[in-house]
């Protein structure tokens, strides 16, 4: 909600798509799982799931010198 010009401090509701279909595409962060994405719609409202990736454990490396 904001407000925008010719409707002074009044709350505006902005409504994307009435009826049809409707397409929306946005760039996902690296740490992403892709395989749990899961999206969601009930009552007019889409619910899009995007878990974070486990991050790789730190490991050790020996390093041999002579």
């Amino acid at each position: 909600m904001g407000s925008f010009p010719g409707f002074g401090r009044s709350k505006v509701h902005r409504v994307e798509s009435f009826y049809g279909s409707f397409s929306r595409s946005f760039r996902l962060p690296d740490d992403v799982d892709v395989e749990g994405i899961a999206a969601e719609s009930r009552d007019g409202v889409l619910k899009v799931r995007l878990p974070k990736s486990k991050a790789a454990a730190p490991r050790s490396v020996e390093i041999k010198v002579g």
